[in-house]
C-alpha cells in the first residue's frame, strides 16, 4: 500500500494520458483561449487580449501566457501541453494535503494517505478540472499554499518574516490566475478562523505590512502594464467591470443565492453523501477536536457562504473548497463508528456504478448518443460496473473493523473510475466532433484548398468566431439570434453566397431552416462531421 500511495501521481498522469493526447478542444471555453491567445501573439500584447477585436478582461494573464507560450514553442497548440497545467497543480494540491494531514491529523488507518489523496483526485469537479482544461486548478494550487502559508504562521513554523513574503506571493499569483477569489478565500477564511479562536486582533500579524507589500508591488506593476498597453477604458473594465460588476449585479453566470446548495452534490460524486453526511454530523456532534480540523472546517463554510452572496456563480468556483472538505472527513472518519448510513452513503454510488454499462447500452442504441457506442466506452462501462459490484462487497463484509470497509470501498470506487478514464480515453476521436471543431475546420479547409475557395462561412454554430485557430482566418457567421432574422431572410443570404465553404450545425439547421433552404443546400455538394455538414457554394 505505501508503494501504491509513493507512484499515485505517476497512476494519475498514465489514467489520463489518452485524453490529454486525443481528446479535442471543447467549444465552451478551451477553444476560445486559443483564439485569444493568437490574436494576442499577432498584435504583440502581453497584458491585455482582445477575442476577435473585442476587449477581453475577464481573466487576468497568467494562464493565457501558458497558453501563448505553447504556441511559441512548438508552433501550434497541442492539448496535451495545456493540460498538464490543469492535471500536474491537482497533483500538488493532493501531495501538499497528504503531507498536512499527517502532520496535523490523527488518521483512522496509515492505509488513509493513499484513499484521502484517491478520493481528491477522482471527486467530480477535480476529475472534471482534468479532463477538461480551466485555469481553476492552478489557482486552487495557489490558494492552498496561501492559505497553508498562513497556518504555518499560525503555528509558528518557519521563519516569520519569509513566510509573509511566501503569503503575499502566492495571494498574488491566485489572482493573477483567475481573479478576485484570489484574495478573497486568503482574506476571509484566517479572518474567520481568528475570530472563531478569539484572537482577531492578531488578523494584521498575518497580514502585516509585508503580506501588503507583496501584493501592492506585484498588483501596482500588473496594473501598470495594463493602462501603458490597453490605457484606461480596458483597466477600468478589468478592475470594476470584471470584479464589482460580476459581485453585484451579475452581467454572466447569475444565479440564485441556493445555487450551490444544489451544485455541490454532483462536484462531490461519487463522495457526496459520505463527505457532506460525515461534516454536517462532527458539526451537529462537535467531532472537531484540532485546530487544523476547525480551520478545514471554517475554509469550506465561509468560502460556500462567500460564492453563495455573490451574483455571479459557477459550479467550478467551489473547486477551491473540495481539498479541504475530502482531508476533514477522512480526519473525522475515525470519530464515528461504523454504521449503516456511512455504508449506504458509498453504497448508492456504487449501484450507480453497477448500472454504467447497462446505462450506456441503452444510450448507444436507443438515443441520439449513438456515437457514444464505442469499444473503449464499453470496455469503460464494464469496469465501472465490475467496480460498482466489487465495492458493495468490501463495503459490507462483516470481517471490517471500524472504517475499514470505507476505505478499502473508497478505494475500489477511485481506482475503478480512474481505470475507466484510462480505458475510455482511447475512444475519445470517435466523440471529438461532437467536443470540438478541430475534425469539422480541418475537413472545411481541405475542401477550400482542393475546390480554390476564399472564404468561410457558418450557420447556427455556437462561438464560430473562435473557429480561426484552426482555420487560420476569420469566419463569416450568418446571424440567426436576431428576431428580425426570419428563416426566409436567412435562406435569401445563403442562396446568395459563392466561392465559400458553409458549415451547419445540422440539428439546428433541420430544425430551424426554411424548407427552400433546405432543398437548396440539398442539391449542393456536402460532407457530414459529426454533428457539422460542410456545404460547398
Amino acid at each position: 500500500m505505501k508503494k501504491l500511495e509513493k507512484y499515485l501521481p505517476l497512476l494519475v498522469l498514465i489514467a489520463f494520458l489518452p485524453i490529454l493526447i486525443l481528446r479535442d478542444f471543447s467549444i465552451s471555453n478551451e477553444l476560445r483561449y486559443l483564439s485569444i491567445a493568437d490574436e494576442a501573439l499577432r498584435n504583440g500584447n502581453i497584458f491585455t487580449f482582445t477575442n476577435n477585436g473585442l476587449p477581453y478582461a475577464d481573466k487576468p494573464p497568467l494562464y493565457l501566457w501558458i497558453v501563448m507560450l505553447g504556441k511559441l514553442i512548438f508552433g501550434t497548440h497541442y492539448m496535451w501541453f495545456i493540460g498538464l497545467f490543469s492535471l500536474v497543480p491537482a497533483l500538488i494540491i493532493m501531495r501538499i494535503m497528504r503531507n498536512w494531514i499527517v502532520a496535523d491529523c490523527t488518521l483512522p488507518e496509515k492505509e488513509w494517505r493513499l484513499t484521502s489523496q484517491l478520493m481528491l483526485i477522482t471527486c467530480g469537479m477535480f476529475l472534471g478540472l482534468n479532463i477538461f482544461v480551466r485555469m481553476d486548478t492552478l489557482m486552487c494550487l495557489f490558494i492552498l499554499l496561501a492559505l497553508r502559508t498562513f497556518y504555518r504562521m499560525y503555528q509558528g513554523r518557519g521563519n516569520f518574516n519569509r513566510q509573509s513574503l511566501l503569503f503575499g506571493l502566492w495571494v498574488f499569483l491566485a489572482v493573477f490566475t483567475k481573479g478576485p477569489v484570489g484574495i478573497l478565500m486568503p482574506l476571509l477564511c484566517p479572518l474567520v478562523f481568528l475570530l472563531f479562536k478569539r484572537e482577531g486582533r492578531t488578523f494584521f500579524h498575518y497580514w502585516n505590512l509585508r503580506v501588503w507589500a507583496v501584493l501592492l508591488i506585484l498588483c501596482g506593476l500588473w496594473f501598470l502594464m495594463v493602462y501603458i498597453e490597453g490605457g484606461t477604458d480596458y483597466l477600468n473594465n478589468l478592475l470594476f467591470h470584471q470584479t464589482r460588476d460580476r459581485a453585484i449585479n451579475a452581467f454572466h453566470h447569475k444565479k440564485p443565492f441556493y445555487y450551490y446548495l444544489i451544485q455541490i452534490w454532483h462536484c462531490l460524486a461519487p463522495y457526496s453523501l459520505l463527505l457532506v453526511g460525515v461534516w454536517l454530523a462532527a458539526m451537529i456532534k462537535h467531532r472537531f477536536t484540532s485546530d487544523t480540523e476547525h480551520f478545514w472546517s471554517i475554509t469550506v463554510l465561509t468560502t460556500f457562504v462567500m460564492l453563495s452572496a455573490v451574483s455571479g456563480k459557477l459550479a467550478v468556483y467551489l473547486a477551491p473548497i473540495i481539498p479541504f472538505l475530502v482531508f476533514l472527513v477522512v480526519s473525522l472518519l475515525r470519530k464515528f463508528q461504523r454504521n449503516p448510513w456511512i455504508q449506504a452513503s458509498l453504497a448508492l454510488p456504487a449501484v450507480f456504478y453497477v448500472a454504467a454499462l447497462p446505462a450506456l447500452f441503452y444510450l448507444a442504441n436507443y438515443t441520439e448518443l449513438s456515437y457514444a457506442g464505442q469499444l473503449f466506452f464499453y470496455i469503460a462501462a464494464a469496469i465501472l460496473s465490475v467496480g460498482g459490484i466489487w465495492a458493495l462487497c468490501v463495503l459490507y463484509k462483516k470481517t471490517n473493523h471500524k472504517q475499514q470497509g470505507v476505505r478499502k470501498a473508497v478505494n475500489v470506487l477511485g481506482f475503478s473510475l480512474l481505470a475507466a478514464v484510462f480505458a475510455g480515453g482511447w475512444s475519445i476521436p470517435a466523440v471529438n466532433p461532437y467536443i470540438g471543431y478541430r475534425d469539422v475546420c480541418q475537413k472545411a479547409v481541405e475542401i477550400s484548398i482542393l475546390k480554390d475557395l476564399d472564404q468561410y462561412h457558418s450557420l447556427y454554430l455556437r462561438r464560430a468566431e473562435n473557429m480561426d485557430t484552426f482555420l487560420g482566418e476569420d469566419i463569416i457567421q450568418i446571424s440567426t439570434d436576431d428576431k428580425t432574422e426570419t428563416p426566409e431572410i436567412i435562406s435569401e443570404r445563403v442562396q446568395k453566397l459563392s466561392g465559400t465553404v458553409l458549415i451547419v450545425l445540422q440539428k439546428k439547421f433541420e430544425r430551424r431552416a426554411s424548407n427552400e433552404l433546405k432543398q437548396y443546400l440539398q442539391q449542393k455538394e456536402r460532407y457530414t462531421v459529426g454533428p457539422y455538414t460542410v456545404v460547398v457554394l
